[in-house]
C-alpha cells in the first residue's frame, strides 16, 4: 500500500474541515405530511456477520479488502477491514453514538477519518434507524417516496421502495439541510443490497461495497 494514498486521506480530513461551513446544494422538502411507516433494515437478520468487498477511492487513489461487519451486541457492532491476504487496516467497535478504535495502522488512526467511516458505517448497515425521530414524507415532482427524519440534531432523508427499503439514504445536516454524504442500495437479492455505494459532497471520497458471505 503506498504511503501517497494515506496523504491523499489526509487531504480530504483536511478539506472536510475547511469546506464544513460552506453552502452547497440542498434538499428541496416544501409540502410535508406525517408518514406512518418505517425504514425496513435487512442485515443481520439471518447472519451475524456481513461481509463485504469493498474499495475506497479518493483523489485518484484507491484501497481495496474484504470489510466484515459483525452484530457483536445490541449496541455493539464490530467492524474490521483487511486486505485479501488478511493484513489487517483497522478494527473498531462502533456504539449508536461513540466508537472505540481495537486495532489500526497509524496512517488510518485519525479523528477525523476514523469518525468518517464509523459514521458511513453506520448507514451502510442502516444501524442506528431507532434514533430517528420525527418522520415526515416529502412531496416529490418526481413522484418518489421521500420521508425525512430528524437525526442528533442533523437529518437522514430516505427514498424508499414500495416495500419500505431504502434505495438511497442522504445524511443532511442544518436548517438548509445541506447533503453530507449518500448511501445508496442496488440489486436487492433475498433481502439483502448486494451493490452498496457512499459517496461525500463535501470531499472527494467514495466507497464501493459488493455482499458476500463465506458461511455460503
Amino acid at each position: 500500500m503506498k504511503n501517497s494514498w494515506f496523504i491523499n486521506i489526509c487531504i480530504a480530513a483536511i478539506i472536510l474541515l475547511i469546506t464544513s461551513c460552506v453552502t452547497k446544494s440542498v434538499i428541496n422538502s416544501s409540502e410535508k405530511e406525517t408518514y406512518n411507516g418505517h425504514i425496513k433494515s435487512p442485515f443481520f437478520d439471518k447472519d451475524s456477520v456481513c461481509f463485504f468487498k469493498a474499495s475506497i477511492y479518493t483523489y485518484g487513489k484507491s484501497l481495496s479488502g474484504i470489510l466484515a461487519i459483525k452484530k457483536q451486541h445490541t449496541d455493539t457492532l464490530k467492524v474490521s477491514f483487511f486486505t485479501e491476504m488478511g493484513v489487517k487496516f483497522f478494527d473498531v467497535l462502533i456504539f449508536h453514538d461513540s466508537y472505540l478504535i481495537v486495532d489500526c495502522i497509524p496512517q488510518l488512526n485519525s479523528r477525523v477519518i476514523m469518525e468518517t467511516l464509523t459514521e458511513d458505517i453506520r448507514w451502510v448497515v442502516l444501524w442506528n434507524l431507532n434514533d430517528l425521530s420525527q418522520p415526515l414524507q416529502i412531496s416529490s415532482p418526481k413522484k418518489e417516496l421521500l420521508v425525512q427524519y430528524f437525526y442528533k440534531g442533523n437529518w437522514i432523508i430516505g427514498k424508499m421502495s414500495s416495500n419500505d427499503f431504502p434505495d438511497k439514504i442522504t445524511y443532511a445536516y442544518g436548517k438548509k439541510k445541506i447533503p453530507k454524504f449518500d448511501v445508496t442500495f442496488n440489486e436487492y437479492y433475498d433481502g439483502i443490497p448486494r451493490k452498496i455505494a457512499v459517496k461525500h459532497h463535501k470531499f472527494d471520497l467514495r466507497i464501493h461495497l459488493s455482499y458476500i458471505s463465506f458461511a455460503n
